[in-house]
């Protein structure tokens, strides 16, 4: 690679200059030696000519001497002849006298290619030396980050995602500077990710084992006590409708984390009746402990979404609000709509709260809060329930956010874009 650049950046440099000094002498901006050279013995010539016609031989003779200091010297001969030549040479000058005519000519000296070529020669290597050295500077300028950026493409690939590239590139305030950081940015994305499946995957054999292990226990009792069937069935279906229910949320979670809205089977509903029906659910399943939920704000909101994937988040969210509140406690549903347009819901509880600094991480899968409420409540029964809601907002291009109630309790809002 270092070589290509600098050879490729090399060559170009020198036929710009090659080129330009070969156009130049074309157009005759810049003349050869021998150009030169007859130039300056043609205006000798003129000189001696003026010298001798006006001030006689005493002139022409300063004239020589002064011609013949000159680098390279310039030799000027006289001789007679009979008659002026109306059109002498080039090199030659007629000069009539009386009872006479004198003939002014300079010796010729022969000029190799070398000396013809000698004014361009320093510039033309002062400008290559120059092309080298911006050559090299540029190629090494180049190949420095990518050899960087190859070693850290290198690490990850042997699964260290702690890598980063951003210190040692340098703050160039360039591209190349700017892909370290992008690298730096994939690096702690790619680690983040890691961890999370790493998590993920222990919460998940965790709470696979709680259910399995219930099951085998009561398989155990059942071995050894076969008339215990009858009182043992319910407890046994209970059991499979958790792990049913667990397996059925790891699948949607893990759909969700590859769906794109463009891929969404859209519906035009009437979100609104959507949580009227979710909300009627709630105070079925609240109405032991006093708990109730009612609607409020927009009467009506006709959008494009995905019924399944809307229906669950919302389902999750008001399920937590109603288990977690208070006894004899109501919990609001309001809806309106905001700039964007987008239909903003907020589920407002009466329960226990979340810690400020975990507002964000309960939409994290299994994550274990500080307080009472913990992983399992906090998140549905099997600890994805807000993950799946984030899921599905982000599917339809929405966003979902938790912050603390006022006076108590949590508040969790989700904003969903209005598609016509």
């Amino acid at each position: 690679m270092f070589r290509r650049f600098f050879v490729v950046i090399f060559l170009s440099m020198a036929l710009c200059l090659f080129g330009g000094l070969g156009l130049s002498l074309l157009l005759g901006v810049v003349p050869p030696k021998d150009v030169l050279m007859e130039n300056r013995n043609s205006n000798v010539l003129d000189l001696a000519q003026q010298a001798l016609a006006t001030g006689g031989p005493e002139s022409l003779q300063a004239i020589k001497h002064l011609a013949a200091g000159m680098s390279p010297p310039v030799q000027i001969s006289t001789s007679p002849v009979a008659v002026c030549s109306p059109s002498p040479p080039s090199d030659e000058r007629d000069v009539p006298l009386e009872g006479g005519c004198t003939r002014i000519s300079v010796q010729h000296q022969a000029i190799s290619w070398l000396v013809r070529i000698t004014p361009l020669l320093f510039p033309a290597a002062g400008a290559l030396i120059m092309g080298l050295l911006a050559a090299f500077l540029l190629a090494r300028y180049f190949q420095k980050p990518l050899e960087i950026l190859r070693e850290g493409l290198n690490a990850f690939a042997g699964g260290d995602f702690e890598y980063r590239i951003g210190t040692t590139i340098g703050r160039r305030g360039d591209e190349l500077s700017d892909l370290g950081r992008a690298f730096d940015g994939m690096g702690d994305r790619l680690q983040e990710l890691r961890d999370t499946v790493r998590r993920l995957f222990h919460d998940v054999s965790h709470e696979l084992r709680s259910p399995l292990a219930r099951l085998q226990a009561t398989a155990g009792v059942l071995r050894q006590n076969p008339s215990r069937l009858s009182d043992m069935l319910p407890r046994v279906e209970l059991e499979i409708r958790k792990l049913d229910g667990l397996v059925a949320e790891i699948l949607m979670l893990a759909r969700l984390e590859v769906y794109d809205v463009s891929e969404l089977e859209m519906q035009r509903l009437d979100i609104v009746d959507l949580i009227q029906a979710i909300a009627l659910d709630a105070n079925f399943e609240g109405q032991r402990r006093g708990v109730t939920c009612v609607c409020e704000g927009e009467d009506s909101v006709v959008a494009k979404v995905n019924g399944e994937l809307l229906y669950r988040a919302l389902e999750n969210i008001v399920r937590n609000a109603i288990r977690h509140s208070a006894d004899n406690t109501v919990v609001v549903v309001h809806t309106r709509i905001i700039p964007g347009p987008e239909l903003l819901v907020s589920i407002c509880d009466h329960g226990p709260g979340v810690p400020a600094n975990e507002l964000e991480r309960i939409f994290a899968p299994f994550f274990k809060g500080s307080n009472e409420r913990g992983v399992a409540s906090t998140v549905g029964r099997a600890g994805l329930g807000l993950a799946i809601a984030r899921r599905a907002a982000e599917a339809h291009g929405g966003k979902i956010l938790a912050r603390c109630g006022n006076p108590d309790g949590l508040t969790v809002e989700l904003r969903i874009p209005i598609l016509s």
